[in-house]
């Protein structure tokens, strides 16, 4: 009922987004800071899905948007947000914190997997290293107590990794070997492209986050 004209500081639409618990953490603090300000009676719903779950859920309307690394995802509008890369994360006293970063070294590791956020299975499994996996847990956000505790390392985004920085002591290695650089994007379906609503606000989110 819009029209061709959004009005932001009077709509009381609910917008739905996918993203993943990265993707919360990362996005949503300054995206609900700035909707605030701007769009105060709007409000705003996250969802987590599986990946092949993505597509339908864009292409029904029934989430507006979706935010993060989504390779899988086809036939659908994207912007990127930002380049990313893996590091991987342990506790500081962990005793191979202090090694190079080689492919020795992480072969010399045991992990833990991330299941809301499959394209580290992906990588651990062409780097071989998917059989050095020890624990596997549904969120990335469990894993401060898990590293502060144990011996295990996990692959995750840089940034991520940065907010890691508040919650412990932990090493980080930067390998420039066999982790892959990742494009994080904004992506929507076709059929809303037009839609001024669905447009304002990944036209917000592209100001807020693209480098």
């Amino acid at each position: 009922q819009e029209g061709e004209r959004y009005d932001p500081a009077g709509s009381g639409r609910t917008f739905r987004l996918y993203t993943s618990d990265i993707g919360e953490t990362l996005f949503l603090p300054r995206l609900v800071r700035t909707l605030a300000e701007r769009a105060p009676k709007l409000r705003l719903e996250t969802f987590q899905l599986d990946e092949k779950d993505i597509l339908p859920a864009l292409e029904s309307g029934r989430v507006d948007l979706a935010l993060g690394y989504i390779p899988a995802l086809a036939g659908v509008e994207q912007e990127v947000l930002l380049q990313e890369r893996y590091v991987v994360v342990m506790r500081a006293g962990h005793p191979l914190a202090r090694r190079s970063p080689t492919r020795a070294a992480l072969a010399g590791l045991h992990y833990v997997l991330v299941r809301s956020h499959p394209a580290t299975a992906r990588v651990l499994q062409e780097q071989g290293l998917a059989a050095n996996v020890r624990l596997e847990i549904p969120h990335f956000l469990v894993l401060p107590r898990i590293l502060a505790e144990t011996d295990l390392a996990v692959l995750m985004p840089a940034r991520l990794a940065a907010a890691f920085a508040a919650m412990g002591d932990h090493a980080v290695w930067r390998p420039r070997i066999g982790l892959p650089d990742f494009a994080v994007s904004v992506y929507w379906y076709w059929r809303y492209a037009g839609d001024p609503g669905n447009r304002w606000l990944r036209e917000l989110i592209v100001a807020l986050f693209r480098e």
